[in-house]
């Protein structure tokens, strides 16, 4: 298995230090900051580690505190917020030297039947005609390691060398490095891990803006994520993020992930900073 994706793996497993509270292991996916998206679905794990297999996990909204330090682990205390026999409540903080870094909620539902629409699948190229964001980044550094246990392919990416003003819209195409295991929980962590890198990154689109833009400065504040239906995602996904807002030195955008069949899976909401330092 890809070495990235078998850590993510494990750490996503998390330590259990009482019955409801666990410690993560931030160092081995940072350089030197903590990725949002690791912190999110580590929560994930500790949260559904408190629940009974009958329910899933539905909607997470969360609040990223202060930025964390990928030199310290991460401590993860479940609250019981509510337990109801078709819902159940649960809130998450996490701490680093005994500051909340962190703050989540979280609900899941037992199965249910009901009715049913959903929004439909946008026209894209096939993920096996478009170019990964591992050999775009080789582009700009080249033999510098990618690292990344999620595979990116972007319809319309922008230029690393020459970055201009694009729509603020993107059809990302996503999936694992690597086949991984039919449990649904690990399945609903990656897709946690993975929904919070692109989507910020379309709000900078119609300013001409990379992640490696100098005095860019970006962070997310807040992210929320509804599960629709399952879904796996070591099958390719499509990311389909439109950016609704910029300003104030903040971002918003909205996704929405279907499968290759065309069906909503999952939805995505964040909002992020956005500053630009000139000089």
């Amino acid at each position: 298995m890809n070495k990235s994706l078998s850590i993510l793996i494990e750490d996503n497993k998390l330590v259990r230090l009482e019955e409801l509270l666990f410690k993560g292991d931030p160092r081995r996916d940072s350089v030197d900051h903590v990725y949002g998206g690791l912190v999110m679905s580590q929560a994930v794990s500790a949260a559904q580690q408190s629940v009974e297999q009958c329910f899933i996990l539905h909607s997470v909204h969360a609040y990223f505190l202060r930025p964390g330090d990928a030199n310290l682990p991460i401590i993860y205390q479940v609250e019981l917020v509510r337990d109801g026999r078709s819902f159940v409540s649960r809130k998450i903080v996490a701490k680093q030297n005994g500051q909340v870094i962190f703050d989540c909620a979280m609900s899941f539902q037992r199965e249910e039947q009901g009715l049913s629409h959903q929004a439909s699948m946008p026209a894209v190229p096939p993920p096996e005609s478009l170019a990964s964001d591992k050999e775009l980044f080789e582009v700009l550094r080249p033999g510098n390691a990618y690292g990344w246990p999620i595979e990116f392919r972007q319809a319309d990416p922008m230029s690393f060398r020459d970055p201009q003003p694009k729509e603020p819209r993107a059809l990302i195409w996503f999936k694992t490095a690597d086949r991984i295991a039919d449990d649904v929980n690990l399945h609903q962590q990656l897709l946690a891990y993975a929904s919070d890198n692109p989507i910020l990154m379309t709000a900078l689109r119609p300013h001409g803006l990379i992640p490696f833009s100098p005095g860019l400065k970006t962070a997310t504040i807040n992210h929320s994520l509804w599960f629709h239906r399952s879904f796996r995602v070591d099958e390719w996904l499509l990311y389909d993020i439109e950016s609704d807002f910029v300003g104030g030195g903040r971002g918003f955008s909205r996704g929405k992930i279907f499968n290759q069949q065309g069906e909503l899976v999952a939805s995505a909401a964040q909002e992020g900073l956005t500053r630009v330092r000139n000089g």
